[in-house]
């Protein structure tokens, strides 16, 4: 199979999935995020650009395939991430961070370089306590050689150059003939006119057959992700008409340029920035640079790059002293994140070395310290120590975390479940708030294994299990105890064409919300090996968004359940009531007159206070005396020119 099938069937990557779109569409990496999905009919979710890896703990998305580099998941918590499966690729990937990420979630290391196609090795599902995550053995179409320098297969355990050779091969460097010819070199272990990659990684083979990443052979380096050419970057300073010598270094996950400027020469740090923005890309434009008289140089003439000074950010080229304790005590989060000894208020954040993912670290540093929210778009816009206290001047306290709360006896209703009780007193016996899923199900059915699911599935979502009484007059919700409510799935043989009528006539049915779970399920048979399976749930335990993960659910515990497990999902860190109980918090009661709540309420009612109260719009029939609620769906296409704008 290619490359992408193998790997969806790998991943578990199906219909029900939600892919996330991390990688650019000018990086190799997004080829495999977009292919992936459309193979299987999986939802693609774009990531925002301003802030890509808010993505992954966006419930509302419900990643549940993800492919980054290891430095985005150092910026992050993986308590609140939904995906459930992570590969991590474009860098070493430390130990310590598969220790926080792998355990509850299927981690895999993978490896490739840009010549071989998006990847060329995958490691077997990561466990914590490895001292180096592996890099796994060749994916279909690939083939991997640990070669000594003359050519020859190591022993396991050896460490040597990697090669690698297959059809995912490129074809070589475009208008390079001679880097081409130096990297792609005769493979002597395939067919006539095979070629093969020389990696410049060095690896080991385990003895269970993968391979372990042990450094590179060259001068290229990994800087977030990308392979970066150190010489390339130092030609292009040289070139400068004041640059005498450059050098560049990795240090940590920046690049840090050295120069020394021709005799009568000025150089500054600004201009050499400008320079090569020009003329490489912005991953090969060092973050920092650091003037020298001379470069140091070895007893043999070399240079010395041990002996390159670190750069030194703060208070150099007139940063003033911070005038507050708030601007002072974000100059330490500044350095804390950036890993330097001082930063000074008007140091740039980005010039000192900072990137979109230590910019993610440092928001959260700035809501846990400070406990104010501070958007990445202003960190981008004011990128100093002062710019964020002027921003954040005007942000007001960061919103309380939603976190599990201490329940009282009655819980009240959310703002959402309060319209839909009211909706649903009004007119308890219309369909009109029941959402309904129904899912094909083709094959031999193990019915007591659907019931268990669904009962489990009802015991992990509270929503789902929930009753909406009256207490003195006043509705409140309370939760039903999971092994006191577990739903039976009533099965009925019906024939093609009696199917749509009966899904219907089972969807219409009302709810007693007072009494009565807000979900409910029947499976009608078609055939011994043809079912239909209808999930009725009413809108104030759910909406549309929740039918992929509640299907995803039911599948996973089925599954679980035919082999006679329980499913091992992880346990949610919050339920809906405690998000009820955190808007109530957050907004306030309508009777004080200083929360939130009444605020925005008197804001909306001036807003609307000229309003008609009836909408007279023009139609082509008359309005009926009672409202049928009878919809329909009109298909338009958009052309991509159309698209596009």
């Amino acid at each position: 199979p290619g490359m992408v099938a193998a790997q969806v069937e790998r991943l578990g990557v199906t219909a029900g999935s939600r892919v996330l779109q991390f990688a650019s569409p000018s990086f190799d990496a997004s080829f495999w995020d977009l292919c992936s999905a459309l193979l299987t009919g999986a939802a693609l979710v774009l990531a925002p650009s301003e802030a890509p890896l808010e993505a992954l703990t966006d419930r509302r998305l419900d990643v549940t395939h993800v492919t980054l580099p290891p430095s985005a998941l150092a910026a992050m918590d993986g308590a609140d991430v939904t995906a459930a499966t992570l590969v991590v690729a474009g860098e070493a990937c430390p130990p310590e961070l598969v220790a926080r990420w792998a355990p509850a979630r299927r981690m895999i290391n993978a490896y490739g370089p840009t010549e071989t196609t998006v990847c060329a090795t995958m490691s077997d599902p990561l466990s914590p306590g490895s001292d180096v995550p592996p890099i796994g053995r060749p994916v279909a179409g690939f083939r991997a050689y640990v070669l000594d320098e003359r050519m020859r297969i190591v022993p396991p355990g050896v460490v040597a150059e990697l090669y690698v050779a297959g059809a995912g091969l490129a074809r070589g460097y475009l208008n390079r003939a001679g880097l081409t010819a130096g990297r792609f070199v005769a493979c002597p272990f395939g067919t006539a006119g095979e070629r093969m990659y020389r990696t410049g990684d060095l690896v080991r083979r385990c003895a269970d057959g993968e391979l372990e990443y042990v450094g590179r052979a060259d001068d290229q380096v990994k800087v977030r992700g990308f392979r970066v050419e150190l010489g390339e970057i130092e030609a292009a300073l040289a070139e400068h008409p004041a640059v005498a010598h450059a050098a560049v270094l990795a240090q940590d996950d920046r690049l840090v340029g050295y120069v020394a400027a021709r005799p009568d020469a000025v150089v500054r740090p600004a201009e050499l920035t400008a320079y090569l923005r020009d003329r490489v890309p912005d991953y090969l434009v060092p973050s920092a640079f650091v003037l020298l008289d001379v470069l140091p140089l070895t007893v043999n003439g070399k240079l010395d790059r041990a002996a390159l000074p670190a750069p030194e950010p703060g208070t150099v080229g007139g940063s003033r002293a911070p005038r507050t304790p708030q601007e002072q005590i974000l100059c330490e989060l500044f350095a804390e994140v950036l890993g330097a000894s001082r930063v000074g208020v008007d140091d740039d954040f980005f010039d000192l070395g900072g990137h979109s993912l230590l910019a993610t670290r440092l928001v959260a540093r700035i809501r846990s310290v400070l406990g104010v929210e501070l958007g990445l778009r202003a960190l981008f816009q004011a990128p100093t120590a002062a710019g964020v206290a002027e921003a954040l001047a005007e942000a007001g306290r960061a919103r309380p975390a939603l976190t599990a709360h201490v329940r009282p006896e009655a819980v009240p209703l959310s703002f959402a479940q309060r319209r839909l009780w009211f909706l649903h007193r009004m007119d308890g016996t219309a369909a009109t708030y029941h959402i309904p899923l129904a899912l094909r199900l083709t094959g031999t059915l193990d019915t007591t294994a659907l019931n268990e699911a669904l009962a489990d599935v009802v015991a992990r979502h509270e929503s789902l299990r929930t009753v909406f009484p009256e207490v003195d007059g006043v509705p409140c919700q309370r939760v039903l105890d999971p092994g006191a409510t577990r739903p039976r799935v009533r099965s009925t043989e019906v024939s093609q064409a009696e199917l749509p009528e009966r899904l219907a006539e089972f969807a219409r049915q009302p709810f007693d919300l007072a009494v009565e779970m807000p979900l409910r399920a029947e499976l009608f048979a078609l055939a011994p090996q043809e079912h239909v399976l209808l999930v009725v749930m009413h809108h104030i335990a759910g909406d549309g968004w929740s039918t992929g993960p509640l299907a995803r659910d039911l599948a996973a515990a089925y599954a679980a359940r035919r082999e006679g497990r329980t499913p091992s999902w992880p346990v949610l860190p919050v339920q809906y009531a405690d998000y009820t109980l955190w808007q109530r918090d957050l907004l306030g009661d309508a009777a004080d007159p200083g929360s939130r709540f009444a605020k925005q309420l008197d804001y909306w009612k001036r807003q609307l206070s000229d309003l008609p109260e009836l909408l007279q719009l023009p139609a082509d029939r008359s309005r009926p005396a009672v409202a049928r609620w009878h919809g329909d769906q009109v298909g338009l296409d958009l052309t991509p020119e159309l698209h596009a704008v």
